[in-house]
């Protein structure tokens, strides 16, 4: 499985667009809060199924909007805190340190900003010393008054039993090499990941296996006009990447080409097989694109529709 830098980009969108938002305080406003918080600062503790941790009663948590993969999203007086669990699972062992994962965070999108930094770094938490891999990025973002405010932003990623958490702050202005995340860091040291034994898990695996079995045998042609690319698996989302000729054309609408991709998935997956993947959540895509590299079709099926056509 390859790290999804899309899913990376909502959280920063989603932390930036927030922060651009918040009002500057007047310097001594600012320092007689630091001087309350200091004499009367608490804890918070939020609790959930895949993690707890203590933070600030400084921050408050805030609505999570267009971010499935983030389970909790903090906001302070002059910044944000989230932290993001993604579902698909790591082979038992793997480490965000390990050379494939670490090559594609190490060569971030320019979209995402101007990378200051990408360490190895061994963080405490309340499991012990994780593996974090922290990445320092300085990017701007225009307000809805047409003002462009810098931004910086920084990511502790690590994995934890299999699972892939990316932990976001934002806050305005710009990182230098030097600048000090203490206030972040502080706050990692007081999670606590938690163990949670996984339904079908064996059998998420075992998807996952022949997933990247029938990759590595791409390009497959598999009619006279398309060609098979790739096959890849992200968040239980089975996407068939295509290529077709420059000559061919689409001869039919969108709804009968769902219903032939369907019909054909039935000749794929025996029914109590396809019913197990619609219970897990499993779903289909189906990218055509042209000799380009332009997606001109997207057919998406759940397992569910599938079932309809056993």
């Amino acid at each position: 499985m390859t790290f999804c830098a899309y899913e990376v980009l909502i959280i920063y969108i989603d932390a930036i667009t927030n922060c651009i938002k918040m009002k500057r305080n007047a310097l001594v406003s600012l320092f007689l809060t630091v001087i309350v918080s200091a004499c009367c600062q608490t804890v918070k503790t939020f609790d959930c199924k895949y993690f707890t941790v203590d933070y600030p009663s400084s921050y408050k948590e805030s609505p999570i909007i267009n971010a499935p993969h983030m389970v909790l999203k903090l906001e302070g007086k002059k910044d944000f805190f989230s932290i993001s669990r993604w579902n698909n699972k790591y082979a038992e062992g793997t480490t965000v340190w390990d050379d494939k994962i670490y090559s594609h965070m190490n060569n971030t999108p320019d979209y995402f900003g101007k990378v200051i930094s990408t360490e190895k770094v061994l963080l405490p938490t309340r499991n012990g010393e994780l593996r974090f891999v922290v990445q320092k990025v300085n990017t701007s973002e225009v307000d809805p008054l047409g003002k462009r405010h810098d931004v910086r932003a920084v990511t502790y990623t690590t994995i934890f039993d299999g699972h892939l958490v990316i932990i976001t702050a934002t806050r305005e202005g710009k990182w230098m090499v030097s600048t000090p995340c203490a206030e972040y860091e502080k706050i990692i040291r007081n999670i606590l990941f938690k163990e949670s034994p996984e339904p079908y898990a064996e059998y998420d695996e075992a998807i996952r296996t022949e997933v990247e079995t029938l990759d590595e045998l791409c390009p497959l042609r598999v009619s006279d006009c398309a060609e098979l690319r790739s096959v890849f698996l992200e968040d239980k989302m089975l996407t068939f990447s295509y290529v077709i000729d420059d000559d061919c054309t689409f001869l039919t609408d969108d709804n009968t080409l769902k219903e032939e991709m369907c019909e054909e998935l039935t000749t794929i997956f025996k029914r109590s097989n396809m019913t197990l993947l619609a219970k897990t959540g499993y779903s289909f895509v189906f990218l055509y694109h042209n000799q380009r590299g332009i997606v001109i079709k997207r057919i998406a099926v759940t397992g569910h529709e599938v079932l309809k056509y056993y």
